[in-house]
């Protein structure tokens, strides 16, 4: 039993196009169940996207970090 809609505070979830582990397609049941959740999907990676894309994730985190 998934407790995520009980999550109030603001959640960024980021998955891998390619994402064995937690397919876009899990991940998005779950965002749906969380109130605040933004989900961001990278294009052509898998489950490693802070490795992939390493710039593009610290400047994402940070730039959402600071929005919130």
């Amino acid at each position: 039993q998934s407790k995520a809609n009980t999550i109030a505070a603001p959640v960024l979830l980021i998955v891998g196009e390619h994402d064995m582990f937690a397919p876009p397609a899990v991940v998005a049941q779950i965002a749906a169940r969380i109130s605040s959740a933004e989900v961001i999907e990278v294009k052509d990676v898998g489950h490693d996207v802070h490795n992939a894309r390493p710039e593009w994730f610290v400047q994402t985190v940070l730039g959402w970090l600071k929005q919130h």
